[in-house]
């Protein structure tokens, strides 16, 4: 077997990143360089002392496993997180929520990241701003992860993780400048229908409820006191909820300004006590 073999194979399953995976796989089967992989894309790999690691990195990813499970890491803000079925797989869009609040943040502030998963943006925070960060979360499994994330990237000393349901209005202990959330946000009808590779991801960090809605309207109401003064809620959102999120913001005496990512699409809401002007 090829690289290039590999590469058909996943394109024939209808991976549309085949050549990508293929390298990623076996560059951490083989330890080698993606460069001198590049280059070797044509040569039989059978004999290599790695092959069977990879051939079975490959089959796993022809059965729609997501790449990053089976490598079980993965990069966000230029760190490598460790990532397990236990969590949600971190993705270039929630990134936004680290910018922002690298922007509006200073090393004294206070601040919680619920629904953390593997704790990718609460982590990032606290190293970028050098600030105090909660991370909550109902999975006892990803906060595990996101513990072991934290000791891994050396930002063990300023987060605390705190096991948390915040439908049933869990709160931590404190007040925050600001509450980051990037909350399960699917409408619970539509996760059966969604790409494969999400059925492999816990249904408990996608499920957002019939309308998709529900924890925005659960933290929005049931963690307005947590903040300080000035404070606010930063949350990712589906591309085509930003409408409804501004309902809920309004209902509960906010202002909600909308951000697009870089395709485009409306991608993360903030919410103030102040009026503010939409991006």
């Amino acid at each position: 077997m090829t690289l290039r073999e590999a590469e058909v194979a996943l394109e024939g399953a209808g991976i549309k990143t085949g050549a990508f995976d293929v390298l990623i796989m076996a560059e951490e089967a083989s330890g080698c360089s993606r460069a001198s992989l590049l280059a070797s894309r044509g040569e039989d790999i059978s004999h290599k002392a790695w092959f069977c690691r990879f051939y079975e990195m490959l089959q796993r990813r022809l059965r729609r496993e997501p790449l990053q499970y089976i490598i079980g890491k993965w990069e966000f803000y230029g760190r490598s997180f460790t990532v397990t079925p236990d969590t949600l797989i971190p993705r270039p869009e929630t990134e936004m929520l680290v910018d922002f609040a690298v922007k509006h943040l200073n090393p004294n502030a206070v601040v919680a990241d619920l629904c953390c998963g593997t704790g990718a943006v609460g982590i990032s925070v606290a190293l970028e701003v050098g600030c105090r960060v909660i991370c909550a979360d109902i999975s006892q499994k990803a906060l595990d992860v996101a513990r072991q994330n934290a000791v891994k990237l050396g930002a063990a000393d300023k987060i605390s993780f705190v096991l948390a349901d915040v439908l049933a209005g869990d709160k931590p202990d404190g007040e925050f400048d600001m509450i980051l959330c990037n909350p399960p946000y699917v409408r619970s009808g539509d996760i059966d229908t969604l790409e494969p590779e999400l059925s492999y991801e816990p249904r408990l960090a996608l499920d957002g409820g019939d309308d998709g809605l529900l924890f925005y309207r659960a933290v929005t109401k049931n963690y307005a006191d947590k903040l300080k003064p000035g404070g606010g809620f930063v949350y990712e959102i589906g591309y085509d909820q930003a409408d409804d999120v501004k309902n809920i913001a309004k209902e509960h005496g906010f202002d909600c300004d909308v951000y697009k990512d870089s395709s485009g699409l409306q991608r993360m809401v903030v919410l103030k006590k102040t009026n503010r002007n939409e991006k």
